[in-house]
C-alpha cells in the first residue's frame, strides 16, 4: 500500500518581489498562491489577495505574509488530504440517536 504524501510546509513556499508587492509560490514555480499588496488608504499596511478574489483585512507586512502562508497551506493540504481519503461506502443503515 502506498503511503500518503507528507503535508506541505512553509519550506515548500517561496516569496518573490513583484511590482506592487510580494507573491507566494509553491516550489518557486507556476501561478502565485497568494499575493500581499500595500493597502491604498493606510500607509504601511498590507492586504492578502487570494486567487479566488478574497481580500484580507489590513495587517503589517510580517503578519500579512504569515497569513498568506497559512491560508495557502490550508488550501493545499486540504486538497491533498481529500485526494488521499478512500471513498466512503454507504451501508444503507441509518443510525438512530
Amino acid at each position: 500500500m502506498l503511503s500518503p504524501r507528507m503535508p506541505l510546509s512553509s519550506r515548500d513556499l517561496t516569496w518573490r518581489k513583484t511590482a506592487s508587492g510580494h507573491a507566494l509560490y509553491l516550489f518557486n514555480r507556476g501561478k502565485p498562491l497568494a499575493t500581499v499588496e500595500p493597502d491604498t488608504q493606510h500607509a504601511g499596511m498590507w492586504r492578502i489577495h487570494m486567487p479566488d478574489g478574497w481580500i484580507s483585512d489590513i495587517a503589517n507586512l510580517s503578519r500579512a505574509k504569515d497569513g498568506a502562508i497559512l491560508s495557502a497551506l490550508s488550501v493545499l493540504n486540504h486538497r491533498q488530504t481529500a485526494r488521499n481519503l478512500p471513498p466512503v461506502a454507504q451501508n444503507g443503515r441509518e443510525r438512530s440517536l
